[in-house]
């Protein structure tokens, strides 16, 4: 009865362990071009039977844990920033795939439109004309 028990336990070990082993992990780190992290990142990973999304956190890091093996795409958007997408990352069985991403700032785009009255200009009229007052009238020699 012990050797019974014992087998017993040692094959729930073994499938145990075979099982854990079944699915791959994606970690990675987001940053800037100078290299600064990202926290707020929304990192999502789609392959053909999962989608998951991972927004990161303060040091920057993302992570999706317990993925069964295959090919995703991997995208990770942030605002005022261009968006990244890794096709073809390949995850294989017991492996840990570190993928760092690294943001570029979007170019951005105004228009300015200023509108306003325009100035009035008479552009018939040529010519000068003075304003005199009544004191300088009155010093013109006559």
């Amino acid at each position: 009865m012990k050797k019974l028990w014992f087998t017993l336990a040692l094959c729930l070990a073994i499938a145990s362990t075979a099982f854990a082993q079944a699915s791959g992990t994606v970690t990675g780190s987001v940053s800037d071009e100078q290299g600064g992290v990202l926290p707020g990142v929304t990192v999502t990973i789609v392959g053909n039977d999962r989608t998951a999304t991972f927004v990161t956190e303060a040091d920057g890091k993302y992570r999706f844990l317990n993925l069964p093996p295959g090919t995703y795409r991997i995208t990770a958007e942030l605002t005022g920033f261009s968006t990244v997408v890794r096709e073809g990352v390949v995850i294989i069985v017991g492996q840990t795939v570190a993928l760092p991403i690294n943001l570029k700032v979007a170019s951005v785009q105004e228009t300015i439109t200023v509108t306003g009255d325009s100035p009035i200009v008479d552009a018939k009229a040529t010519g000068t004309a003075t304003n005199f007052t009544q004191s300088e009238l009155e010093k013109i020699p006559t």
